[in-house]
């Protein structure tokens, strides 16, 4: 049952990163 969930943070963790990152392109271009 740990593991599963464990995959979810670590998929939300990824997904955070790379908004974030996207946010952070968006800003410098600006």
């Amino acid at each position: 049952m740990k593991t599963p969930c464990l995959t979810i943070s670590t998929t939300i963790m990824t997904t955070k990163n790379e908004t974030l990152n996207l946010f952070d392109s968006h800003r410098r271009t600006t």
